[in-house]
């Protein structure tokens, strides 16, 4: 049985060899299969092949958006009856997109949304510095450092792109060798391990609170992954993100130190939200976009029993 999956970012497709089916969505999967809606009204299982055949819309223009709000939609409408908790999570998502369109009329492609300046220290660093990441750390890159028995090198480029990025809060000193090397076979396994992500954020944060003798901010563990993958990790900020896992009816405790299971359930926060604010029409481009919204529209559960 194929499952829908609510929890990866919202992303266009388009089959390479099938260019009449136009567009899709993904809207289910399961073990070794994947199922796309489609702009002509089709919903395709495919298989490995067929999914290798898939290519990602990487800037969709004002007919792909509409076509892509309106599939997501349609898987919305297919749940059915909602929940008394998911009409509450829907209607509170709502009054945050209500507060965004309020400033941003165009949404998250207009003008004021992407060149805005004050206070978008997520979007700044997208722009700026996710292609430097994504080259700099790269797979291949890291694995020659590696080979080259240089792994400290690894920390170093890792610690210049993160202050360059301004995402970085609390202190952030130089350690000596012994620290550069434990900080970079972190870094190494966080981004490209293959242990559970949940195991190797935990590793990550206690390499750092070893070398840095305190644990870094949730920013810290959470910016550099963000930059490399955004579509893919979340960039947190502990205040924002505790509002909104209570707007979404998933409290929790956020604890000043970060650990794994808290980072997953941020990052199905964004997710998830990412979906709500698609189908509504609102397409954020990845999950940078994501947490400044959440910076900007999230309220406390008083504030929003108030409105």
């Amino acid at each position: 049985m194929l499952v829908v999956d609510n929890q990866e970012f919202p992303c266009l497709f388009s089959h390479s060899k099938r260019e009449e089916w136009g567009v899709a969505v993904l809207s289910g999967h399961s073990e070794g299969r994947r199922s796309y809606l489609f702009e002509d009204g089709e919903e395709r299982t495919l298989g490995t092949a067929g999914v290798d055949l898939l290519r990602k819309v990487e800037r969709p223009n004002q007919e792909q958006q509409a076509t892509w709000a309106h599939l997501l939609s349609l898987l919305a409408k297919r749940r059915g009856r909602r929940e008394p908790h998911e009409i509450a999570v829907a209607a509170a998502v709502e009054r945050q997109l209500t507060r965004f369109q309020q400033k941003y009329a165009q949404g998250f492609t207009g003008k004021s949304w992407t060149a805005e300046k004050n206070g978008a220290r997520a979007r700044n660093a997208r722009e700026a510095l996710v292609p430097q990441v994504q080259a700099r750390l790269s797979p291949k890159r890291v694995a020659d450092m590696i080979t080259k028995q240089n792994i400290s090198q690894v920390w170093l480029e890792a610690a210049e792109l993160l202050r360059e990025s301004g995402l970085v809060v609390g202190a952030f000193p130089e350690p000596e060798a012994h620290g550069q090397r434990q900080l970079a076979q972190a870094i190494v396994d966080l981004l490209y391990g293959h242990e559970s992500y949940e195991r190797r954020f935990d590793r990550w944060v206690s390499a750092c609170s070893a070398v840095m003798g305190d644990a870094p901010s949730w920013q810290t563990a959470t910016a550099l992954p963000a930059l490399l993958s955004p579509v893919e990790h979340v960039y947190v900020d502990p205040t924002s993100f505790r509002k909104q896992l209570g707007v979404l009816g998933r409290p929790s405790a956020m604890g000043g130190r970060p650990s794994g299971s808290a980072y997953l359930r941020c990052l199905a926060a964004a997710q998830s939200l990412a979906n709500l604010l698609a189908a509504r029409g609102a397409i954020a481009r990845d999950l940078l976009d994501v947490h400044d919204f959440v910076r900007i529209t999230a309220v406390s559960s008083k504030a929003e029993a108030a409105e």
